[in-house]
């Protein structure tokens, strides 16, 4: 029987087919998704990365402020936008990079595999050992995404929602060596103890506290790497300069000899003083200015009260701006407020000593000065303060320009002449002699206006200078 022959070109054809196509099988494999099915294949996420039960997780953290959103004195609210940089060993998550290519590190979802904390930040006070220490309130506390889909609000602020812990838009770093990187950036809207008795020359300490509240220091165990808060990717802010930041952490007893370890990060920050300079400091003191400088304004022009008031009214106004940006709690009195209310006293008190002094400037001829008052007025403060009698002119008639004197008048047949007799009048006639004393009076109402602009003047100095060294003491 004839055997038949295959062909030999064949033959190879088939084996060289057979051999691509299982070699293009391999070449469209791709080693860091082979990496990843087998990694993740039985991979418990809700489970923490230990060998032992007993074992507790060392996370490293550390926060990375982004910016200073705002910092709202009135409702002490602190907000902020950080990145938690956040770090640890997960013994399940490791391999050999020769097996696979020489892959040694993956990127990965946090929905998808990896175990991920219940970080949130912590709300109410707390004590750490003997000291009591702020744990400042975030909108939204957010329980590990293993555990909880949804967002949870705790306490919060409806305007600060912040999804950055529940959701799986942000990605983790994994090593062959285990080592696991998460650095999500949060929007946290923390309550700040405001003490504005300095303002606007104020330094404020805001802290951001984060915890886990599912899980106690002998199971996750929070840790701060590196030497402070990392500021590389800060943008300045245009009210608050950053003084410094540090960090650090404590561990709060829960009861039962539990503790939880709380990580906090406190922002120093100065105030930028210049625009309330220019909008609240300076028009103070120009009101103030303004108001004393009603005593320097004559009797005669009739606009001494209308200056006053306008000034007064002002203030109210200024004390008004003021006040409604301040916080409504009485733990402190802003030194800016004192001043413009200071300044508002002295106001009315110069309105009120002025009509005193338009009195005076009125008071009837008749009346004469009492002895004490000449004596103590006309004599030794008409000295001192340069405010004194002029000789009378040849006239007979006396200039009161600066200051004043008196003069008598004598009535003669209805005719008013000098006391003197009058050439051409006979000596015999009698002349009743009558003293006026509203020149007098009108001197004792100028000697009144500079005692009250000197005094007032001194005492606005007096509190400015309190005001600028108490600033300058802090």
């Amino acid at each position: 029987m004839a055997c038949s022959r295959v062909p030999v070109r064949s033959i190879t054809a088939v084996c060289l087919f057979f051999s691509l196509g299982s070699k293009g099988q391999e070449a469209s494999v791709n080693p860091e998704a082979q990496l990843i099915d087998r990694l993740f294949a039985n991979y418990c996420r809700d489970a923490r990365p230990v060998t032992s039960h007993n074992e507790s997780v060392q996370v490293h953290a550390n926060f990375a402020l982004g910016r200073i959103d705002e910092l709202n004195e009135k409702n002490q609210r602190f907000e902020t936008f950080c990145w938690l940089l956040m770090q640890w060993t997960d013994p399940f998550l490791q391999w050999r990079p020769q097996s696979y290519g020489g892959v040694n590190r993956i990127t990965v979802s946090t929905a998808r595999s990896v175990y991920k904390y219940a970080i949130v930040p912590v709300y109410k006070l707390l004590h750490a050992g003997a000291a009591a220490l702020r744990i400042l309130e975030l909108e939204c506390a957010v329980l590990s995404d293993s555990v909880v889909r949804r967002s949870h609000a705790y306490n919060s602020w409806p305007d600060g929602y912040d999804l950055a812990l529940a959701t799986d838009r942000y990605r983790v770093k994994v090593y062959s060596t285990g080592r696991i990187y998460w650095l999500p950036g949060i929007h946290f809207v923390t309550s700040c103890n405001v003490d504005l008795t300095h303002f606007p020359f104020d330094r404020q300490t805001c802290f951001i506290n984060v915890t886990s509240w599912l899980y106690l220091e002998n199971q996750v165990n929070f840790s701060i790497s590196g030497s402070g808060t990392v500021l590389k990717y800060f943008e300045t802010n245009g009210e608050w300069e950053v003084m410094a930041t540090h960090t650090g952490r404590y561990a709060v007893d829960v009861g039962a000899a539990w503790n939880m370890t709380v990580l906090y990060c406190a922002v120093h920050m100065k105030r930028k003083p210049l625009f309330y300079i220019y909008n609240l400091l300076l028009p103070s003191m120009t009101l103030s200015l303004m108001s004393i400088f009603m005593f320097a304004l004559p009797v005669e022009s009739g606009e001494k009260i209308s200056l006053g008031i306008s000034a007064l009214i002002s203030y109210s106004v200024l004390t008004l701006l003021v006040a409604d940006s301040m916080p409504s709690n009485g733990n402190f009195m802003p030194l800016l407020l004192v001043y413009t209310n200071a300044s508002m006293m002295i106001t009315a008190l110069s309105i009120i000593t002025t009509v005193f002094v338009i009195t005076l400037h009125y008071r009837s001829a008749d009346i004469a000065l009492p002895k004490w008052v000449s004596l103590l007025l006309l004599g030794f403060l008409g000295r001192l303060l340069r405010v004194h009698k002029k000789k009378q002119t040849q006239t007979g008639r006396t200039d009161l320009g600066d200051s004043l004197s008196q003069h008598q008048v004598a009535v003669i047949n209805g005719t008013t002449t000098t006391p003197n007799n009058v050439p051409g009048q006979p000596a015999s006639e009698e002349a009743e002699l009558v003293t006026d004393h509203s020149v007098e009076w009108r001197l004792v109402a100028a000697i009144l206006d500079r005692l009250f602009f000197v005094v007032y003047f001194l005492l606005l100095v007096v509190i400015t200078i309190w005001m600028f060294v108490r600033i300058l003491n802090h």
